[in-house]
């Protein structure tokens, strides 16, 4: 009897092991997923995109280091950060209304940080920007704004429906 409980114990803290790590287990984006396809993803989840907008990606229109820094920081200055991309996509309204979805994808995990800080740039350039004048939901939507940081990846999201387009991010992890 004591043999048949010890083993019961046994398994059942086996199984109780098991379930901890698959719980624990942390999802992340395959090597493979390219911004494009998480600005994919995003924007239909999103919704209402532009009608007019401008995007840049590896595929589409190409971005350099001097567009990089219009667009992040309102200047004719190359961007240093432009160097540590490996993969970007950028979709943004280019009529009054306010929306936008930026990938940047780093070359390496440690310089991500200094993605993160091209985007905070970016919402600072957005603030200062005549977008306001225009789009009565600008504030409220730069405010409700989300910046997400994954791995090698900074998320800028500025949409009505962020919670859609980041639950939509978070099903391409694996």
């Amino acid at each position: 009897m004591i043999k048949k409980s010890k083993a019961l114990y046994i398994c059942a803290l086996g199984i109780l092991i098991l379930l901890l790590s698959a719980c624990g287990k942390q999802k992340a984006f395959t090597p493979d997923v390219t911004c494009n396809e998480i600005l994919t993803v995003a924007k239909t989840a999103a919704k209402n995109e532009p009608e007019n907008f401008t995007l840049y990606s590896e595929t589409e229109q190409q971005l350099d280091a001097f567009t990089m820094s219009l667009w992040a920081d309102g200047t004719y200055e190359e961007c240093e950060e432009f160097g540590l991309l490996e993969d970007y996509a950028i979709l943004y309204s280019s009529d009054n209304t306010t929306y936008e979805i930026a990938i940047l994808k780093a070359k390496n995990a440690e310089d991500t940080a200094k993605l993160e800080d091209v985007l905070k740039r970016r919402k600072e350039t957005l603030s200062v920007g005549d977008k306001a004048e225009y789009d009565p939901n600008f504030k409220t939507l730069l405010n409700d704004s989300r910046i997400i940081i994954e791995d090698k990846y900074a998320i800028l999201l500025i949409t009505e429906n962020n919670d859609s387009a980041t639950k939509a991010i978070e099903n391409l992890k694996q």
